[in-house]
């Protein structure tokens, strides 16, 4: 993962939290494990075997998200400056 990239991400992560695209809930659990190359819920970009996937289980929203590490970590900083929200639009099911 790019790191000279982190401004646009956390501006896109902090978008996809205005949205609603991305939920503002926490999580109820988080693994860790190598990429699988499916794609970051995040930034959009695959999660390739060089990477570690994060999967967030919110289990009130009855979906998961995988995620980089800087992906992560950006979106924890920054859900809770958002009121809550009902939860997004369907994403990719863990």
């Amino acid at each position: 993962m790019d790191n000279a990239k982190e401004p646009d991400r956390s501006a896109l992560i902090r978008a996809k939290l205005a949205s609603g695209e991305l939920p503002n809930a926490k999580p109820e659990k988080v693994w860790g494990g190598k990429g699988t190359g499916q794609r970051c819920s995040g930034c959009g970009r695959p999660i390739t075997a060089a990477d570690v996937e994060y999967e967030v289980d919110l289990p009130a929203a009855r979906l998961a998200m995988r995620l980089h590490q800087p992906c992560l970590e950006a979106w924890d900083q920054q859900r809770t400056n958002f009121p809550p929200k009902d939860f997004p639009r369907k994403m990719d099911a863990a």
